[in-house]
């Protein structure tokens, strides 16, 4: 995956994170009938992952076309994804399915992190690391919802549905306001 020389020890690399989520990927029971599976849940989920790693609500979409034009697929290239979901597909797989088991990727890579001893230089009190929080809305529609959905009233009195993250990052002491050194 990539080009260029290789950095950092290979269990954290970027190609060993996308490899360990497909591990985790593989524990997800599919729930669906095996005739009628179209896209494979790890197709669905890497699709997800690159969908939040690049921050662009219409990368699937932005994929389909590169594709077509070129016959190449940097979801592919780069995540692994062979064959990539049709947005409502992506959405119904993604919120039919349990996704417990996904939280170990995070348990995992940050004990590769600390046995590597890669997070000593943001260790900032007593042993603890400094990490900054943000939030940002991520989805909004008037006429698509789920049971997760936060609702509000907008001030022409329709409902508006969305959907909010609040994403972490380590922040290495000393640093200058604005230049964070790793998330």
């Amino acid at each position: 995956m990539g080009r260029g020389r290789r950095r950092g020890p290979k269990p954290l690399r970027f190609s060993a994170l996308v490899n360990g989520l497909g591990e985790y990927i593989d524990l997800i029971a599919d729930q669906r009938l095996p005739e009628r599976v179209k896209y494979p849940l790890q197709d669905c989920y890497r699709s997800g992952f690159g969908l939040f790693y690049v921050q662009d609500p219409s990368l699937l979409e932005f994929q389909r076309r590169f594709q077509e034009e070129t016959q190449r697929n940097n979801l592919r290239t780069v995540f692994g994804v062979e064959a990539i979901p049709v947005d409502s597909q992506f959405r119904d797989v993604v919120d039919t399915h349990d996704y417990e088991p996904l939280r170990g990727v995070f348990a995992e890579y940050f004990g590769r992190l600390q046995r590597s001893k890669q997070l000593e230089r943001y260790q900032f009190y007593q042993g603890y690391y400094l990490i900054t929080l943000d939030g940002s809305e991520y989805f909004k529609s008037e006429s698509i919802d789920c049971g997760l959905c936060l609702c509000r009233k907008k001030a022409n009195g329709r409902l508006e549905y969305y959907h909010q993250i609040r994403t972490a990052c380590t922040g290495e002491p000393g640093a200058t306001a604005g230049h964070t050194v790793g998330s």
